[in-house]
């Protein structure tokens, strides 16, 4: 048995994520016959025990040029999956509504419901990757394109998944 060393629960020796708070287990891990300072890190694990963290890898070259090419048709796909990926394993900020009701719902309120579900979800992004780039990217999908925050994103979440 070894211990996790961001928040010091035991772990079996084959397991690649800790079980407790979804860390990538490294080489250097605490074991049974060391100390494990719980005051240091029971902050750390406090905040993190509800973050999986875990996403699915995807090339961001590969997400850009599969929604110029099928003209926008990937990035709904790429939206409805990222969506339920960040409500499954961020659980510290409220659960985005599925994409595809969203997207009617824009389209019945005339966008209006897109802004604010945009809003909410470059928000939830920077809750589940711990990064600042909320502004940039709502800024960015309401006045340039939503390629570029889309690919901003996704490097993101490929740094956590990591």
């Amino acid at each position: 048995m070894r211990k996790c060393k961001y928040c010091g629960v035991e772990v079996q020796d084959d397991e690649i994520y800790c079980h407790a708070c979804g860390h990538k287990l490294d080489d250097v891990v605490y074991s049974d016959n060391s100390s494990y300072n719980d005051t240091n890190n029971n902050n750390f694990y406090n905040q993190q025990q509800t973050t999986l963290k875990r996403f699915t890898h995807r090339e961001v070259a590969l997400v850009v040029l599969l929604s110029i090419l099928t003209c926008g048709i990937y990035s709904f796909y790429w939206f409805y999956v990222t969506t339920n990926e960040l409500n499954e394993n961020d659980k510290s900020t409220p659960e985005l509504m599925n994409y595809a009701i969203a997207f009617l719902l824009a389209l019945v309120t005339c966008g209006i419901y897109g802004i604010y579900w945009n809003y909410m979800f470059y928000k939830k992004v920077d809750a589940a990757t711990n990064e600042d780039n909320f502004l940039l990217n709502f800024l960015l999908s309401l006045f340039v394109t939503g390629i570029v925050p889309m690919a901003i994103v996704q490097n993101s979440l490929n740094n956590k998944s990591q």
